[in-house]
């Protein structure tokens, strides 16, 4: 899936050769602020709708491989989302965020809890693994060890002063979680920060969880190029891929790890 800025969302089924648009009635873009959330059943997914009246925020489930999109589930939100992932191993674990709050479901967006508040709550990515879930935010890394029951701030050193994520992802292999992000001063990051900011970012961290310090990535990185998202599989800790754009020429740039 894809979406535009003005308003449609793309989908393909065969590798991007061909690409469809979601009809309108079904899914409307949000911007390009958020994304078609996988699950570990084809045909359940989940995203966010525009209602391009109001200009509310809401979110949608599909239980058809994303034919039909509808708003069954709760939205605490009160139209209000500015962030949402799913588990990609569970059909039912899912994260939404207002601007403000953070709320857990464990049922399929039947019912909501709301498991942390923080002003100007910018979410950069989240990890899923088991019954810990690693979350990447303006003001840092909060973490979940009880099946997101309750979320806490980590405090291993080493992320610069007043940073905070700009995008954020995880792995593992065997026993071992890596984390990276790119970062920026936490007082340039917002929920709705997208790529127009991509001026800020500051550098790029990684950590494997549970030694005790975050540390720089940022070799090979020319300094001419702007990075801004930051993307990997989530089975292979070795490999990452971060995204932005060459200042001089304007052109996109990708580079991997």
């Amino acid at each position: 899936y894809l979406q535009c800025d003005m308003s449609e969302v793309f989908h393909t089924t065969n590798l991007g050769r061909n690409w469809n648009e979601i009809h309108f009635t079904e899914l409307i873009s949000t911007g390009g602020q958020h994304t078609v959330e996988y699950t570990s059943y084809p045909s359940i997914l989940y995203s966010v709708n525009l209602d391009y009246i109001t200009d509310e925020r809401y979110p949608v489930k599909s239980t058809d491989f994303g034919i039909h999109w509808s708003a069954p589930i709760i939205d605490p939100t009160g139209g209000d989302v500015w962030y949402i992932s799913a588990d990609p191993t569970s059909t039912t674990r899912l994260l939404i965020a207002s601007y403000d709050e953070l709320y857990f479901s464990n049922d399929g967006g039947a019912s909501f809890t709301s498991v942390y508040s923080a002003n100007d709550f910018h979410i950069a990515g989240v990890f899923w693994d088991g019954s810990s879930i690693y979350v990447g935010t303006r003001f840092g890394l909060l973490v979940s060890t009880n099946n997101g029951s309750s979320f806490t701030v980590d405090n291993t050193s080493g992320i610069p002063a007043n940073s905070g994520f700009i995008s954020f992802t995880g792995s593992k292999t065997d026993n071992q979680v890596r984390l990276m992000g790119t970062i920026a001063d936490a007082g340039d990051l917002y929920p709705g920060i997208n790529a127009l900011d991509i001026g800020i970012c500051t550098g790029i961290i990684k950590t494997d969880y549970g030694s005790t310090n975050w540390l720089a990535a940022n070799n090979g990185i020319d300094s001419d190029h702007e990075v801004f998202l930051i993307s990997s599989s989530m089975i292979d800790i070795n490999t990452f891929y971060t995204a932005g754009t060459d200042t001089e020429n304007s052109f996109p740039v990708v580079y991997k790890t």
